[in-house]
């Protein structure tokens, strides 16, 4: 005979946020005892109700590190939805104000919507974006190696080498290490906690309705499910920002009693 518990989780009211994130919280339940002797469990997120209320540029991607005619710029893109054309001129106007330039942009950029990529251009100097940057996805540059720009015909240019992204979040992972399960996440092997992974559709500022009606996942480990630990992160293993705007959910375990074997 199985037995279905259903827990309700809202993130409004949850017991603790970590770093006030609402994306990662800690909710107080009572006792459930499960006898591994003579029983297994399964988890499933039954369905959950998630904003989309969280930036295209926030404190994941929002580092721009470049050195111009010779100084270091930290530069910290402020965190907010963009199109390609607001991002372009909001890292004109950060530069220009770095070098507190009061004339024309010091580096222009252009947007090339064939090839889906920003060049930049200065008649002033050479510049250097740098791998510590955290913006190359958004801005088109592959992850690891440092850029420069290059002298031609009086301007130096330079123009990222892969397509743009600015759909930074395209999948919600539901993250518990409370379980331990089978589920594989090829980008962090040795992370076993997925409960469930919600594919990110619709535009922002709408809501993202996610239900399950088949899958369950067989529970190895069950770590202490009274303080139970609730992420919602990217697929880069990122906890996402919701910019305070709550989520809901609920998580279904099914109890199962084992056969016994017939001697």
């Amino acid at each position: 005979m199985n037995e279905n518990l259903e827990i309700y989780l809202n993130s409004k009211t949850a017991n603790q946020r970590v770093l006030n994130e609402v994306g990662n919280c800690y909710f107080y339940l009572p006792n459930i005892e499960i006898n591994t002797d003579t029983e297994e469990a399964y988890i499933s997120v039954r369905n959950a109700v998630i904003p989309f209320s969280w930036y295209s540029v926030n404190s994941t991607n929002n580092k721009l590190d470049i050195t111009y005619g010779g100084t270091l710029h930290n530069l910290i893109i402020p965190s907010g939805n963009y199109n390609i054309n607001t991002l372009r001129t909001q890292i004109s106007d950060l530069i220009n104000e770095a070098e507190q330039h009061g004339g024309s942009h010091l580096i222009s950029t252009s947007y090339n919507p064939k090839t889906n990529k920003i060049t930049f251009t200065s008649v002033h100097h050479q510049y250097t974006i740098h791998n510590t940057s955290t913006c190359y996805e958004i801005i088109g540059f592959k992850e690891g190696a440092d850029y420069t720009s290059t002298l031609i015909g009086g301007a130096h240019i330079l123009t990222s080498n892969i397509s743009v992204n600015l759909f930074v979040i395209r999948t919600i992972y539901v993250a518990s290490d409370n379980f331990i399960l089978s589920n594989i996440n090829a980008s962090t092997p040795n992370n076993a906690s997925i409960l469930a992974s919600i594919p990110v559709v619709g535009n922002p500022n709408n809501i993202i309705h996610y239900e399950n009606t088949t899958s369950k996942h067989r529970i190895h480990h069950l770590n202490n499910i009274n303080n139970l630990h609730i992420k919602l992160i990217d697929q880069d293993g990122d906890v996402i920002e919701f910019n305070d705007v709550n989520w809901s959910m609920t998580l279904e375990i099914t109890i199962v009693k084992k056969q016994k074997n017939n001697i």
